[in-house]
């Protein structure tokens, strides 16, 4: 049932937030942050029912994530918050499943978008240490290298 929930609560934000029209007129905003709130939480409640289940965290990761995003957009004095609550929800996928080089990548991106925008100080040199990760759980990926190799170019080593 609280799958249903999420999905349902995630079509009506798809229908508002469409990655085709990143424009969203202004009387939408607080629907749209109140309509991610609420999915969070459905998504929050359905990760801590199955504690090992990696599929219910990782749509939580990345549902808080977006959320982080939509707020960092906003301007949002809960960016932070919202960060914490994403890197969590990233440090329990990778808790459940340490095996899935994709884990580490995604937190790795949560990490250098926070390390780039000065949310979190430490962020770029904690995304190297996931990115190094992701690339020696999955060494054949070249798409595992090349994030690696990016976020290294971009520190200038």
């Amino acid at each position: 049932l609280l799958s249903a929930r999420a999905r349902t609560i995630e079509a009506r934000i798809s229908k508002v937030l469409s990655p085709s029209d990143p424009e969203v007129r202004p009387e939408l905003w607080a629907r749209l942050v109140g309509e991610f709130r609420t999915w969070t939480e459905v998504l929050r409640e359905a990760a801590n029912r199955l504690p090992t289940d990696r599929e219910s965290w990782d749509r939580l990761a990345m549902a808080e994530t977006s959320f982080m995003r939509l707020l960092a957009r906003l301007r949002s004095p809960e960016e932070e918050q919202a960060y914490r609550r994403a890197l969590k929800a990233w440090e329990e996928v990778v808790r459940v499943d340490p095996r899935r080089s994709i884990s580490y990548a995604r937190r790795g991106m949560l990490l250098e978008e926070a390390g780039a925008s000065g949310l979190d100080p430490e962020g770029l040199t904690r995304a190297e240490a996931d990115f190094a990760k992701a690339a020696s759980v999955y060494p054949n990926s070249g798409i595992r290298q090349w994030q690696w190799g990016s976020l290294l170019q971009g520190l200038g080593r």
